[in-house]
């Protein structure tokens, strides 16, 4: 007996539609996508249903008041914007003066990480400009 063909279904015929293409990520998508999954791997156990299981948490910004790499602008602003917006986290942001810029950079920081000195407490602190390792010590240095 001779097979009969059955109804056409759309699951049948959708080898006739165009596929669409799927393009390799780039490294800096890669990379970003990467962070994400850090960062939210990070905050399980401590950020759930918009509960944090600290007190308070707070983010200081810290840019140059020369900011010849405008990170305020292209990084600062945005992130500062999710922590508050989106974790509801307290933010805070400085501009490194260019005079004096020990004192007052010192001054507020200090400031900050006495607001949030509590083990019931995250401080998060963000520096956007340029940095080096010291010749001479090869610790981490700032510079404007």
């Amino acid at each position: 007996m001779p097979l009969q063909p059955g109804p056409v279904s759309p699951k049948h015929i959708a080898f006739n539609q165009p596929q669409p293409i799927i393009l390799p990520k780039s490294q800096e998508d890669e990379q970003k996508e990467q962070a994400e999954i850090t960062f939210r791997k990070t905050l399980n156990g401590h950020y759930r249903h918009g509960k944090s299981g600290y007190e308070r948490v707070g983010a200081l910004f810290l840019t140059w008041e020369e900011d010849d790499m405008q990170c305020k602008a292209t990084e600062v602003d945005a992130l500062r914007a999710l922590l508050a917006e989106g974790f509801q986290y307290e933010t805070d942001y400085y501009e490194i003066p260019s005079s004096r810029w020990e004192t007052g950079l010192f001054s507020k920081v200090a400031e900050f990480l006495h607001k949030y000195d509590d083990p019931q407490c995250l401080a998060i602190i963000y520096y956007g400009g340029h940095g080096y390792s010291g010749k001479d010590t090869g610790h981490f240095k700032w510079a404007a």
